[in-house]
């Protein structure tokens, strides 16, 4: 999957307390402070960021989850040491509104991080580094506490609330 991929580092409480959290919601970083946004800790350093308030992808910009494991092999884990044996991931498929948002927001915000909330809590923020224009996002899990079961009921939450959603 060409474009950003997200890496879960697990799941941290953030300073601001996001009102009405919903399941997942995407956020894009602020330039400064301002009264449209919030401050809160990056997971896994000791740094804070600064967020929209309101998110600029939600979970009616998605159309489907996925729940993927992929064996790394023995070659990468040597080059990489400490990378897991398996990789757990979660797919999102977004709707073609959700598509044409994310490329929007990828092309016009180089450098910037978009963070990802669930249930209100900041998983990760990483930086934009090229448009991503095929409308599917990977959560990459495995990490920092993040279990293999954790995803598979993200995913399913996500496509349980999609369907009841879906006419």
């Amino acid at each position: 999957i060409a474009g950003l991929i997200f890496f879960i580092l697990g799941v941290f409480t953030a300073n601001a307390k996001v009102s009405n959290p919903a399941l997942v919601e995407f956020r894009l970083q602020c330039e400064k402070a301002s009264t449209q946004c919030l401050e809160m800790n990056l997971p896994d350093a000791d740094e804070k960021i600064l967020l929209e308030k309101e998110p600029r992808l939600t979970l009616q910009h998605v159309a489907r989850a996925e729940y993927v494991v992929y064996q790394n092999s023995k070659e990468m884990r040597a080059k990489y040491p400490g990378m897991a044996a398996e990789q757990y991931n979660v797919l999102l498929y977004l709707t073609p509104q959700g598509r044409d948002i994310l490329a929007d927001i990828t092309e016009k915000n180089m450098g910037k991080r978009l963070a990802i909330l669930i249930r209100g809590k900041l998983i990760m923020a990483p930086t934009i580094r090229e448009q991503i224009t095929e409308g599917i996002m990977q959560i990459v899990g495995g990490y920092g506490g993040v279990s293999s079961q954790d995803l598979k009921e993200l995913a399913s939450e996500i496509n349980s609330l999609v369907s009841k959603n879906t006419p």
